[in-house]
C-alpha cells in the first residue's frame, strides 16, 4: 500500500479532469498567516532543527518525514522570506528549492509535502500554501503540495483559491470526491501517520515563460499495468496575482519512466 499511495494525488486528479468519480479514502479560514515558530535566518542548524516536530520518521524510501506540533498542523512555515528573481531570467529557470524538508500536514492526509526554506511557502490561505517564489524553484513546490492535496477533503479549496479555468462541472466532481473522501475517517486517520506514505523523489520544470510552467512530478508507485516503478505526473501552472495556479486545461499527463530524466532533480533536504 505504502508504494502505491504517492500516486493517489494524480489519480485523483485524473480521475477529477477527465469526468469520472474516484472513491478512496476542517478548513481554516485564516488568511495568509504565517508560523509562529519561523526562527532567525541566523540560525546556523539544519533546518529541520530548527523547529519542534510532533514526530519524524523515514518514508518507505528512507527520506525522513516530519509532523508538525498541532499548533501548526498546516505545515510549519520554515521562512518568511524567500530568494528574490528577475521573472523569466536564467536564474528564475534553473533555479531548485534548498532547504526542503518533507512534512505530513492536514491538507494533505496520506502524501508528505516539501516546504522550503528558500522558495516557499510563507504562508497559507486558508489551508492553501501560498508564497511561492516566480521561478522554477516556486512552482516545483506548489505543484507538489497541489497534487498532493488532491487526497483530501481540502481539494475543492484549493481548486476554488489555487487553479484556474475549472467549470462547474468540474467543480462539482471536485467535491463529489472530497465527500467521499471525508466520510472515509477511518482509511483518513490509517494512513494519516508519519513516515507511511512515500514522498516526491523529485521534479523537472519547464518555464515555458515567465508566467507559465510545465512541471513534472516524479515518484515511485504502482503503475498503470500493475507493475511498480518510477511514475510522472505532468501538469501546466500559470503566474496570477502574485501565485502560481493549476491550469485545468485537460487531464494530468501520468506515465511510467525507467529513471529521472537527466532535465530533473531531487529534493534537496541539506
Amino acid at each position: 500500500m505504502n508504494k502505491t499511495m504517492r500516486r493517489v494525488g494524480g489519480v485523483v486528479l485524473s480521475a477529477v479532469f477527465a469526468g469520472s468519480v474516484l472513491t478512496a479514502c476542517g478548513n481554516d479560514e485564516e488568511e495568509n498567516t504565517a508560523s509562529e515558530q519561523v526562527v532567525s535566518s541566523e540560525d546556523n542548524r539544519p533546518v529541520e532543527e530548527r523547529f519542534e516536530w510532533e514526530a519524524r520518521a523515514a518514508d518507505p524510501n528512507g527520506i525522513l518525514i516530519f509532523q508538525p506540533k498541532a499548533s501548526e498542523s498546516k505545515g510549519q512555515i520554515l521562512s518568511t522570506e524567500t530568494r528574490s528573481y528577475e521573472p523569466g531570467s536564467e536564474e528564475a529557470k534553473t533555479s531548485e528549492p534548498e532547504g526542503v524538508v518533507f512534512q505530513l500536514v492536514d491538507f494533505s492526509p496520506v502524501e508528505p509535502v516539501p516546504f522550503s526554506e528558500s522558495d516557499g511557502p510563507t504562508g497559507f490561505d486558508g489551508m492553501v500554501p501560498t508564497g511561492y517564489t516566480q521561478s522554477a524553484a516556486g512552482v516545483a513546490l506548489a505543484a507538489a503540495a497541489y497534487t498532493a492535496a488532491a487526497f483530501s477533503p481540502n481539494y475543492p479549496e484549493f481548486i476554488e483559491k489555487a487553479s484556474v479555468g475549472a467549470t462547474e462541472e468540474t467543480r462539482k466532481r471536485v467535491e463529489s470526491v472530497a465527500a467521499q473522501i471525508a466520510q472515509d475517517k477511518e482509511t483518513l486517520r490509517s494512513v494519516h501517520k508519519v513516515g507511511r506514505g512515500p514522498a516526491s523523489e523529485g521534479a523537472k520544470v519547464d518555464l515555458i515563460r515567465d508566467d507559465y510552467a510545465r512541471v513534472s512530478l516524479y515518484s515511485f508507485g504502482k503503475r498503470q499495468d500493475g507493475t511498480e516503478g518510477l511514475v510522472s505526473i505532468t501538469q501546466d501552472f500559470q503566474w496570477i496575482d502574485d501565485q502560481w495556479k493549476l491550469s485545468i486545461s485537460g487531464t494530468p499527463e501520468v506515465s511510467a519512466v525507467e529513471t529521472l530524466p537527466k532535465e530533473a532533480w531531487t529534493w534537496d533536504q541539506n
